[in-house]
């Protein structure tokens, strides 16, 4: 399903020659979703963010 979403929001970009918005998009909102989604659904990403608070600076 996200990678549908996915698709269709890079599509969209790309159509439109929107290099900013989609290099906007990979650089904030994909790895922030990305990013809570796996602080949420995974504990070794957990464990990893317990280890490393440096991705919790940049991404949380």
């Amino acid at each position: 399903m996200w990678y549908e979403k996915l698709q269709s929001v890079v599509k969209t970009f790309v159509e439109l020659g929107n290099d900013t918005g989609l290099r906007r998009f990979f650089l904030d909102d994909f790895h922030r979703c990305w990013f809570n989604w796996a602080k949420s659904a995974r504990d070794d990403v957990r464990e990893l963010l317990a280890s490393n608070p440096i991705f919790e600076k940049n991404y949380g």
